[in-house]
């Protein structure tokens, strides 16, 4: 009876050693099978950017150092008059290239014609010159003619909701005096005016004119304004050529616009100069027209663009 009890005591004890039994490292990872909760094992989250957080706004730097929003739609009144002058000015300038569009959020649909060519220019400083001594103050060719000035087809680009015409001129022919600045007005105030075939909401008209060193800022006052387009007016100064002549050689007016229709939209523009005692007190713009009121007949020409189109 000893002997039995031995082998089934040493029997036992063979048959738990052969009996495998999970490891620590395995129950540790296995606990309770009831808890549903335990069966999926994941790997840790990689280390990242916290899903609620918000980056930060893309922004524009223009070139007088103000920052305002890439967005155009989330632009206050004052930062889009800010955006809406630099784009006068590099559209004075020439300067408006495909690269600097892009870095806008300006876009230029294809069924907008053909623009200008970009060329480019050294500066936008004015250049130091002496003022000359002892010379005489007279307007050398104060009227010219119609056929002096290049008034350029209005262009329209987008950026989010918003469209931005604009209407360009410059003088290929410029009267000039041989006075020193700000002594010889070329009669009354000239004008600018941009008029579009159908009503469109307004969100804003701003002008940028410079001189022929590519001095530039704002000049003049807004004279009409509607949902068909706007009319700016301006002094014209006689500045010889070596001052670059008057901040007004060349010039560029931007209306900024939103509308809810795909129809066609085309833009006109008109240029209105005048000489002697003859002075521009008006414009009237409506449905792809623009007039433009003078205090007398005589003593002036005005100029038209070709048309400028989207959507077309």
């Amino acid at each position: 009876m000893k002997e039995i009890k031995t082998i089934f005591v040493y029997g036992l004890a063979l048959a738990l050693i052969l009996v495998p039994m999970p490891s620590l490292a395995a129950q540790e990872v296995a606990p309770n099978l009831n808890d549903t909760k335990a069966h999926s094992i994941t790997s840790p989250a990689k280390p990242g950017p916290d899903a609620g957080a918000t980056l930060p706004a893309k922004t524009i730097t223009l070139s007088n150092g103000v920052v305002v929003p890439f967005d155009a739609d989330v632009r206050t009144s004052s930062e889009e008059e800010a955006f809406r002058k630099e784009l006068s000015l590099l559209v004075t300038l020439d300067q408006l290239t495909s690269a600097r569009m892009k870095e806008m959020g300006l876009s230029e649909p294809a069924e907008t014609l053909p623009k200008i060519a970009v060329t480019a220019k050294p500066s936008e400083l004015l250049l130091k010159v002496a003022e000359p001594a002892a010379i005489g103050c007279r307007v050398t060719k104060p009227s010219s003619s119609a056929g002096d000035m290049n008034v350029s087809r209005p262009q329209i680009v987008k950026s989010g909701t918003k469209l931005y015409a604009y209407a360009r001129y410059n003088w290929k022919n410029a009267p000039f005096s041989e006075c020193p600045p700000n002594q010889a007005q070329i009669g009354g105030p000239d004008g600018l005016a941009i008029t579009f075939n159908r009503s469109v909401t307004n969100k804003g008209v701003s002008f940028v004119g410079c001189n022929s060193y590519n001095k530039c800022g704002k000049t003049g006052w807004l004279e009409t304004n509607n949902h068909y387009g706007a009319g700016w007016a301006f002094q014209d100064w006689g500045y010889a050529s070596l001052y670059g002549y008057s901040p007004t050689y060349k010039g560029t007016l931007t209306y900024t616009l939103t509308t809810s229709s795909t129809k066609c939209l085309q833009a006109f523009a008109k240029y209105g100069h005048s000489w002697n005692s003859t002075k521009l007190t008006g414009f009237s713009i409506g449905k792809s027209s623009i007039g433009i009121s003078w205090n007398t007949s005589s003593s002036l020409w005005q100029k038209s663009s070709q048309a400028g189109s989207y959507r077309c």
